[in-house]
Parts: C-alpha cells; structure tokens; sequence
C-alpha cells in the first residue's frame, strides 16, 4: 500500500520505518520506507485505491 506524503499528518505519533533501496523486489520505488504495521491503526491498513506519486 502506498501513502501519499499528503496523507502522513494523520498519524498522530511517529511510526517506526526503513528506506529502501529498489532493490527488494520488483516495482518497490526507491527512497520509499517500509512502516511497521504493528505501529499502524488497524484502519489504515486497510487498501485504499491511491494515486502513484511522481517524483
């Protein structure tokens, strides 16, 4: 699922993340982080249908 940078100040507390290099799998951006879904309410997990941010 992917958040666009819009979308970050609806988490009230910082969420524990690595970047990443591209390099893990097919069609992962570099630069992007990957968050601990543990640290993430249940209802942003959910997938939402989201535009694909151009950088």
């Amino acid at each position: 699922m992917m958040i666009p940078s819009d979308e970050m100040l609806r988490f009230s507390h910082r969420v524990p993340s690595f970047k990443l290099t591209g390099d893990e799998e097919k069609g992962v951006p570099a630069g992007s982080f990957e968050l601990d879904p543990a640290a993430i309410p249940k209802d942003c997990l959910e997938p939402l249908k989201v535009k694909q941010e151009r950088v």
